[in-house]
């Protein structure tokens, strides 16, 4: 999907243009390590795990691209119960979520959902490049919604201070602290769509 010279793009359409899951991983790692000064491969996992994760979890992230180049993207993840729990104690790092860790049924009962990252590459930050990647997330999950999944609570860290100013921006309520760092938080999953619906309407005012 093409908006404002921006490709917004699903895995089938990476697949379409030849870039699989691995490839994908390649750059949002290089994304990361070239956007955050504190990742260790101990903390953040491997290419392999993520790549494996993103490829079972393809209804939960889209990337950006302008002029084939990709400049963000966003992922969530629903994790089994036991992990979930984890997660909300703050003693799940980023190594440790592997396919294993997902809930494989979304049509199944309630889930919590967990926003694990929005990143967008420093010279492409501006409002309107994440009022984009929010207006992503909403049509994504409000897709999921269409199909009879079901959504509790949506949590999420704020690992840096632009991060946790974005969740104060959107309502998300304070947990607990990560026991590794940063803030756990969480917001109904109704008034987190209503937020991010609102600011997705927007976009045509976003410079």
């Amino acid at each position: 999907m093409k908006q404002n010279s921006v490709d917004v793009l699903t895995k089938e359409e990476l697949g379409n243009k030849g870039i699989n899951c691995t490839q994908l991983l390649e750059r949002l790692v290089e994304i990361d390590w070239d956007n955050f000064n504190d990742l260790t491969l101990e903390s953040e996992g491997s290419i392999e795990q993520w790549a494996a994760v993103f490829n079972a979890t393809s209804d939960l992230w889209r990337v950006l691209a302008k002029d084939g180049k990709i400049i963000a993207y966003w992922n969530c993840i629903v994790f089994k119960d036991e992990y979930q729990r984890r997660m909300e104690e703050g003693d799940l790092l980023e190594s440790d979520m592997h396919v294993d860790t997902l809930k494989t049924n979304l049509h199944k009962g309630q889930n919590e959902i967990y926003f694990d990252s929005i990143c967008i590459d420093k010279p492409y930050r501006t409002v309107k490049i994440m009022i984009l990647l929010l207006k992503s997330v909403y049509e994504t999950l409000s897709g999921l919604i269409g199909k009879g999944v079901k959504f509790n609570k949506i949590w999420a860290s704020g690992w840096t201070e632009e991060g946790e100013k974005l969740l104060n921006r959107l309502g998300f309520i304070f947990y607990k602290d990560n026991k590794l760092r940063g803030k756990i938080c969480y917001l109904p999953f109704d008034v987190f769509m209503k937020k991010v619906g609102s600011i997705a309407g927007k976009l045509h005012l976003a410079k």
